[in-house]
């Protein structure tokens, strides 16, 4: 289940993204948005293989889209926990390293949320 935020500005979302929670739904959603708000412009071979490895920028991406979700009511941690849990092949290091950013995150700014 996912979306994409395309290089024209559109997110483009897949029916799988339909059997998930609502709440996961918008975590997505306004992650997605997060990338477009944050005027993100990856290189799509480049973001794959670094999020792949799991480092440089495409993770950078990646964290300050989730924070941006968080910011605005999207319960990102849960949803990459269950990814993580779910689907093996979201068990990559680049998941392991948003939950864990999160968690640091969510300690340090959930009261205030």
């Amino acid at each position: 289940p996912n979306a994409v935020f395309t290089p024209t500005g559109i997110i483009v979302v897949n029916n799988a993204l339909l059997s998930l929670s609502s709440a996961h739904q918008t975590a997505i959603i306004l992650h997605e948005c997060g990338h477009k708000v944050l005027k993100h412009k990856p290189t799509p071979i480049v973001y794959q293989i670094e999020l792949l490895l799991g480092c440089g920028n495409s993770l950078k991406m990646e964290f300050d889209a989730d924070e941006y979700a968080v910011k605005n009511g999207g319960d990102m941690l849960s949803l990459l926990q269950h990814w993580y849990s779910t689907y093996p092949e979201l068990r990559t290091k680049a998941v392991r390293k948003r939950i864990e950013k999160l968690e640091g995150y969510y300690a340090k700014f959930k009261p205030a949320l």
